[in-house]
This record gives structure tokens, C-alpha cells and sequence, in this order.
């Protein structure tokens, strides 16, 4: 069995990719396939990912593997503003909330042939 890395990766149609370490990002599933990527990072780092994200429209099509388990297939729906935050020892962070819509197929209903079966894919 592969071991799971330390990375959570974003992935652009385009080639681009930002690697983040997992201790950095929080995940929240919400109803509708929908995911809310929260990122808590240092100020220096949040830099490159406001550089990633910047500029993305919705329904941009981006895939998140988390640890190398593989891709999930997400469209973008956006991202907030920065927080500028300290923490209980008085550091300095900036946190950052992306929000993403899960892609998901569907087999036919009963409008069309098929094995009889009705699952999701």
C-alpha cells in the first residue's frame, strides 16, 4: 500500500500547481458536493497562494490531490479576502477560505438503457 505524503496539491488545467503542507489546510465538506478549503498559513506563504488563486473564475476547473491519493475534480466558486490574524502566542498568520463545487458524473436514470441499476459515480 503507497504511504500518504504531507502535501495537499491544487492543480490548474493550464499546468500550474500550488503544493501546500497539510498542517496548513483545513477541509470541510458542505451539502451539494460543496468543499471549503481553509487555509492558515504565514503571511510570506499566503502570498503564493493569493498569487494561485488570483484572478480564477467560477467554474474554472481545478483538481486537489490530497497526500497522493489522487485528483478530485472541483470547479472553482471563489475565495475571501485575507485575514491578517495573531495567534494565542501573538504571531502574526493570515487566513484564507476557497471555496470549491465537487464534480461529480451521474449514471442514466430510467430515460435511458442501461444494467438497471441506479448509482452514483
Amino acid at each position: 500500500m503507497p504511504e500518504i505524503d504531507d502535501n495537499v496539491l491544487f492543480k490548474l488545467e493550464d499546468g500550474k500547481v500550488l503544493e501546500l503542507h497539510q498542517n496548513l489546510v483545513r477541509l470541510k465538506t458542505r451539502e451539494g458536493g460543496l468543499l471549503t478549503v481553509n487555509i492558515r498559513s504565514p503571511t510570506r506563504i499566503m502570498e503564493k497562494i493569493q498569487e494561485f488563486f488570483e484572478g480564477l473564475h467560477s467554474n474554472v476547473l481545478l483538481s486537489m490531490d490530497i497526500g497522493g491519493t489522487g485528483d478530485i475534480k472541483t470547479y472553482f466558486r471563489g475565495v475571501s479576502p485575507v485575514l491578517q490574524q495573531k495567534n494565542e502566542a501573538g504571531l502574526p498568520y493570515s487566513f484564507l477560505s476557497i471555496t470549491l463545487q465537487e464534480i461529480k458524473k451521474f449514471v442514466p436514470a430510467d430515460d435511458e438503457p442501461h444494467c438497471g441499476c441506479n448509482i452514483n459515480l
